[in-house]
């Protein structure tokens, strides 16, 4: 029963998603890079970075935890191999997704908190040919720097498998005995290391990971919706006041969340 539950869901229905996400990622960026799209070039640029990423994610999601669980040759031949290489790539795409979300945030705080009487948008605007590297490269070199740790966690060993057979004859039982080798996923002696588990990956990325991102986004929007509200500094054209309302829109769902 549990095992038909976990091919439903954790097999079909979670592969079927993933498909629909990464299709999802793939318009979107498409969408984005079309210059008859009317947005800022540095909104552009982080939400192509964060549509990538999440397809990113999504396809190793796929074949790290699905196809494992929908094929028992992925599950045995492929996966012990494959797995230890992927989870540094997954927490990198996870980690990248989450800080691009602040990114945007962040710049959505500066666009509308500037309003027309200083800037013409937000601060990186003001470069045409680097809009939006001011935040992705940060964003993609901390992702990687931060979880280099995580390409020395896991590894591929061979233990050898006893296996006995007994066959019942005539003259007696034969008992025989056959030695094989079954590939597995192991932890190194990093991710067995007690102060590593507790520090780095318990409360470090607690902290990096979820407390500080959700701080920064509850900071930022609080300040946002203040600057709304109170009509102070807000643009006047036609695109800002438009950059405003989505300003208003995405308030509201995060702070829900």
């Amino acid at each position: 029963m549990i095992d038909n539950l976990r091919f439903l869901i954790e097999g079909i229905v979670v592969f079927g998603l993933a498909v629909l996400g990464i299709v999802v990622n793939v318009i979107s960026v498409i969408v984005l890079k079309s210059y008859a799209l009317d947005m800022k070039a540095t909104f552009r640029h982080i939400l192509i970075l964060l549509a990538t990423f999440d397809a990113v994610f999504i396809s190793l999601c796929i074949f790290g935890f699905s196809l494992p669980v929908l094929s028992e040759n992925w599950r045995y031949l492929v996966h012990p191999y494959l797995f230890p290489k992927l989870l540094p790539w997954i927490q990198i795409s996870l980690s990248g997704s989450i800080w691009t979300v602040v990114a945007i945030g962040l710049e959505r705080y500066i666009c509308v908190s500037s309003g027309s009487s200083r800037y013409s948008g937000s601060i990186t605007d003001r470069f045409n040919k680097s809009a939006g590297l001011v935040y992705t490269c940060p964003v993609v070199m901390f992702s990687f720097i931060w979880n280099i740790p995580r390409f020395f966690e896991l590894q591929t060993c061979d233990p050898e498998v006893l296996v006995t057979n007994s066959t019942n004859l005539d003259e007696g039982t034969n008992i025989s005995t056959t030695t094989f080798n079954h590939s597995i996923i192991c932890p190194t002696s990093l991710r067995q290391n007690m102060v590593y588990c507790r520090d780095y990956i318990l409360l470090a990325n607690s902290i990096t990971m979820t407390i500080i991102p959700m701080g920064m986004l509850i900071v930022l929007n609080s300040r946002l919706w203040f600057i709304i509200t109170k009509n102070k500094n807000v643009p006047s054209s036609t695109r800002k006041m438009r950059d405003v309302q989505i300003a208003k829109v995405y308030s509201k769902a995060e702070n829900q969340n």
